[in-house]
């Protein structure tokens, strides 16, 4: 939740106006001991793909959740002897971090490809679906740094919805081909 008052403060968002409703206090943001709740995350992301006007909210905000913001569960990937055990995990306890999508694990030879089933909507049109999956990508990219090293890129994205206005953002961010119409949500790596 600080990553994202961080995020919509750049975009002139102030923090008690984000969390407002939230019943999160804004002067908590940085306290280790602050607990809240996946209603609680899901709520304030919800406002800030509401009041921020930035079109890759998602993106920025994934970009900045470095591993060691996931406390235990971030420790827990870091201790993963492989990255098809990473991900394993990542299927299995996503959920209990507040995720934004379930991910499915294919494996086929050395390519992995896991695939992204938006939580928040199951409409490909709606712009929180679009958010919900810009986030997991920038946020398993971001992850993936931090784990294999700064050199880590993934070898193919793929997405249900049609290219959005800042799609020439995903070549730069993910460093990969990108397609947009597919049937699927996908992230693929070897």
């Amino acid at each position: 939740i600080g990553a994202v008052a961080q995020v919509a403060a750049e975009a002139g968002v102030a923090p008690a106006v984000l969390l407002q409703g939230t019943g999160i206090d804004p002067a908590r943001l940085q306290d280790a001991d602050c607990k809240t709740s996946t209603a609680q995350l899901y709520r304030v992301l919800g406002r800030a793909a509401a009041l921020c006007p930035l079109p890759d909210l998602g993106r920025r905000i994934g970009a900045r959740l470095r591993i060691s913001a996931y406390g235990m569960y971030g420790y827990a990937l870091l201790s993963s002897p492989t990255r098809a055990d990473c991900i394993d995990f990542v299927t299995k306890y996503g959920r209990s971090i507040g995720a934004l999508a379930d991910v499915e694990l294919l494996r086929q030879g050395n390519t992995a490809t896991c695939i992204f089933e938006p939580l928040l909507s199951r409409n490909p049109m709606d712009d929180i679906y679009r958010f919900a999956l810009e986030f997991a990508f920038a946020t398993y990219q971001t992850i993936s740094r931090d784990l294999y090293g700064a050199s880590f890129r993934f070898s193919g994205l793929r997405v249900t919805y049609p290219p959005p206005s800042h799609a020439g953002i995903y070549r730069r961010m993910f460093r990969c081909p990108v397609q947009f119409d597919q049937p699927r949500n996908e992230l693929e790596f070897e």
